[in-house]
């Protein structure tokens, strides 16, 4: 793209969070700090339609003195919003209660981002969310997950191997009629398709 003739979009990507601890293991040096990052394959993917990756750091009430600015500022500015993937959402926010110690999610973060959500709808643009971001979204209007496909829907295909992450697909049917096909033209005609699985919960 020639940036002398053309503004690049700049797109936000939520941050996923690391916090101390989470590992299960005490690190040292810089681990010892909350971290933001990024995957580099979310920046490039927004990069090669020549758009610029902005990584938008999580705020908390009080993080910064006076509060000059937040994330609604970022809305303004930016042209549109990724959510990453990552973490589970956590079931309080769609009603539950976790169905094991270790589903409890990362509210911390889901709350980061829903104020995300919030700040670029109020602002018009548009936000597209990867795994967990879609799974955020949909939980963010109003819906549901299930928390285990393997335990609450033992009959479905498996959708983690971790040895392979985002190396394991499978095939995906839309039945004419049904509400998938109701809201997009780009699925109609088109019997199948295949989809990666890195998750274990699902939307419902």
């Amino acid at each position: 793209m020639d940036v002398s003739t053309h503004s690049p979009l700049l797109i936000g990507l939520s941050a996923r969070i690391y916090t101390p601890g989470s590992a299960g293991v005490a690190l040292p040096g810089v681990w010892t700090k909350q971290l933001h990052y990024l995957e580099q394959s979310a920046a490039h993917w927004v990069m090669s339609g020549g758009a610029l990756a902005v990584m938008v750091p999580a705020l908390h009430a009080g993080a910064l003195q006076g509060e000059p600015v937040g994330l609604e500022d970022y809305a303004q500015a930016l042209d549109g919003l990724v959510l990453q993937g990552g973490n589970d959402v956590a079931p309080q926010g769609y009603g539950e209660e976790p169905l094991h110690p270790d589903w409890m999610g990362d509210p911390l973060r889901d709350a980061y981002e829903m104020a995300l959500i919030r700040a670029f709808i109020q602002a018009g643009k548009p936000v597209f969310g990867i795994c967990r971001g879609l799974q955020l979204l949909n939980v963010c209007f109003g819906g549901s997950l299930l928390q285990d496909i393997t335990t609450q829907l033992p009959e479905a295909l498996d959708h983690r191997q971790p040895g392979r992450y985002e190396d394991h697909f499978h095939t995906v049917e839309f039945v004419p009629g049904t509400h998938p096909v109701s809201y997009t033209h780009l699925i109609e005609g088109s019997p199948a398709f295949r989809v990666g699985l890195k998750s274990g919960d699902l939307i419902t």
